[in-house]
């Protein structure tokens, strides 16, 4: 064996399991680079074949795919929450409306009418609201 396998911990499992395998290390160069290694004995050679990849290198992909991910992740979410405000305030600003007419029927105005034109439940609402008003102010 030499110098240059006893040094590297990939080589040296290799050599001391006698099978193959795979690990994260920090290899044997100045400064030391964390590395995934996968190693596998040869028996009928007595030798070990080594190939090592940096970690960085070898995880590169998994981390841009997590950035991707998360960064879509927030765009859909805020997407999400401005179509809920939205729709909640293209429901709630009619009612709202139509809640304040019918408060000030109840208080003896009869004179209310709701300037709504949808053609959907609240513009029927609406509709029948102001239909009732005329029908009790005459």
């Amino acid at each position: 064996m030499s110098r240059f396998l006893c040094h590297d911990p990939g080589a040296q499992l290799a050599v001391q399991n006698k099978e193959g395998g795979y690990t994260l290390y920090s290899n044997y160069q100045q400064p030391p680079v964390a590395v995934l290694g996968v190693y596998h004995w040869l028996p009928k050679l007595q030798v070990a074949l080594l190939a090592e990849q940096s970690q960085a290198e070898a995880l590169a992909t998994i981390y841009q795919n997590m950035r991707l991910t998360l960064g879509l992740t927030l765009f859909t979410t805020l997407l999400c929450t401005l179509i809920a405000i939205l729709v909640t305030r293209r429901i709630a600003v009619p009612l709202e409306r139509l809640t304040t007419a019918a408060v000030r029927m109840a208080g003896g105005d009869l004179d209310q009418s709701v300037v709504i034109e949808r053609q959907d439940e609240l513009g029927d609402l609406a509709a029948a609201f102001n239909a009732m008003a005329r029908q009790l102010a005459s």
